[in-house]
């Protein structure tokens, strides 16, 4: 099992270098990553040329520079992020069930100021192992998150993320929509706030779909809170066919 012990503030590296199993990754070329990054999400860069913040910042359709550089380098992956803490209640259980029984080889898993890799034991499938950086590599019988933990980076094959997440994304965004029945009619003000967690999971949902129905790179998205409802209506028609 390769493991990477920690060196400086690395552990970027460190994880996405134990994900895929060798040295895929360097500082110098996360560098760049985040530059690819920041210019498809049309991040601002400041004077200092510092964009995004690395694998805190979660973009509207739920990708993160990790999620980027894990769908860059193998090109037949997808990703999902699952936020551990800004979730209700009644949506942890899918969150639990997505990363025990979905048959995931791997994930990153946050902490507020580390990232480690849990793999799946490819001979005994129960089995995952922490491969961390800082605290080293060990066998453990479940990759759940801690409840301080940030969240988690799910690794799908393109036909798992298909035939798992896409349904399981397609109904959560339906329950959302029954939780809001006044969406369309809210008063522009209150529209950011209100819309955020339903646009993550319709761009989400969208950015899976293209990526697994097509076989093509994660489309664009709008950023949080520039949708006017005629878009919103119109993109959730297209997964539902009527709203």
């Amino acid at each position: 099992m390769y493991w990477e012990p920690q060196t400086g503030n690395n552990c970027r590296v460190h994880a996405l270098n134990a994900l895929f199993q060798g040295p895929a990754v360097t500082p110098d070329s996360l560098t760049q990553y985040t530059r690819d990054f920041d210019a498809f999400y049309n991040i601002t860069v400041n004077s200092m040329g510092v964009g995004t913040d690395g694998y805190e910042a979660v973009q509207s359709d739920g990708r993160t520079l990790l999620s980027f550089v894990i769908e860059t380098i193998d090109p037949r992956a997808v990703t999902y992020y699952v936020p551990i803490n800004s979730i209700p209640a009644a949506l942890t259980r899918f969150k639990v069930q997505g990363i025990e029984d979905l048959s995931i080889p791997s994930c990153l898993v946050f902490s507020s100021e580390h990232v480690w890799c849990c793999r799946r034991d490819k001979a005994d499938p129960s089995t995952w192992w922490n491969l961390d950086s800082s605290s080293g590599l060990r066998r453990v019988t479940r990759v759940l998150p801690r409840p301080n933990d940030r969240g988690a980076i799910l690794v799908f094959s393109k036909p798992a993320a298909k035939e798992h997440v896409l349904p399981l994304l397609k109904q959560e965004l339906a329950s959302a929509l029954k939780l809001n029945p006044g969406i369309f009619n809210a008063p522009d003000s209150s529209w950011p706030t209100l819309l955020e967690s339903i646009e993550t999971l319709m761009y989400t949902y969208r950015r899976l779909k293209v990526q697994c129905d097509l076989n093509q790179a994660a489309p664009k998205v709008f950023p949080h809170g520039q949708l006017t409802h005629v878009q919103l209506r119109t993109m959730l028609q297209e997964i539902f066919d009527c709203v």
